[in-house]
Formats: C-alpha cells, sequence, structure tokens
C-alpha cells in the first residue's frame, strides 16, 4: 500500500513531471497546484492502482518508474 509522506514536492520537479502533460506552466499556476499534491511512496513491486479502482486522481511520477 502507498504510504503518505508530509515531505513538501520540489517545485522544480513537479514543473518537470507535469511538463510533458500540461507544457511550461507559470509559477502562480504551480503554486496553486502544488498544495493538491499529496506525495506517494512505493517499495519496489508494490501496487499503485488495481483494475476497477475509481479514476478519481492523477499520479505524476517524479522519481523512478511505473510499469502496467
Amino acid at each position: 500500500m502507498t504510504s503518505p509522506d508530509t515531505t513538501p514536492i520540489d517545485p522544480d520537479l513537479l514543473a518537470r513531471g507535469l511538463e510533458p502533460l500540461c507544457g511550461d506552466l507559470p509559477d502562480d499556476i504551480l503554486a496553486e497546484i502544488r498544495g493538491h499534491f499529496q506525495p506517494r511512496h512505493l517499495a519496489a513491486g508494490e501496487v499503485l492502482v488495481n483494475q476497477g479502482d475509481p479514476g478519481d486522481s492523477i499520479y505524476v511520477v517524479l522519481s523512478g518508474r511505473l510499469s502496467a
């Protein structure tokens, strides 16, 4: 299971993670949406979502990789 983290998300790292989806976002927009992201850390082999889970979230990989 993913574990919540209280470490603030690095704004530059978030900007790089969102860039492929959103392009180059202005700093004020990044600051606004940054507060809505909740960092998660997964161990190797850990499942983030399962088929059939509600599609009510977006995940941005800031470090590492995921596979389906």
